[in-house]
């Protein structure tokens, strides 16, 4: 992985009392990279999301309605057996009836 000459590498220990510095500069300057052994590298969620695919944000509105996403996501191949409308009700059960 190439990383620029300019670009530091923070330690873990650096990482975890420089939080927010790290994130500031992820921000301003791009890329933090962390750790030597097992590299890891901070970037911002824009950057992020936008590079992987164009997907929302989590904060961002879904233009999929619920119903539909459930429609297309849904598992395949499971049969699922479904009471008959015509029988009787059944009691729900309590969730503590240990309590009791």
């Amino acid at each position: 992985m190439n990383q620029p000459d300019h670009q530091r590498t923070w330690t873990v220990a650096e990482a975890q009392s420089q939080l927010s510095e790290i994130l500031r500069l992820a921000a301003k300057e791009g890329p933090q990279h962390i750790g030597a052994d097992r590299p890891f590298v901070v970037v911002p969620a824009e950057a992020w999301y936008a590079h992987e695919q164009p997907r929302r944000l989590p904060h961002q509105q879904s233009s999929t309605h619920m119903g539909k996403w459930l429609l297309e996501n849904m598992p395949r191949g499971i049969d699922l057996e479904l009471p008959s409308r015509r029988e009787p009700e059944r009691p729900i059960p309590f969730l503590n009836q240990e309590n009791e």
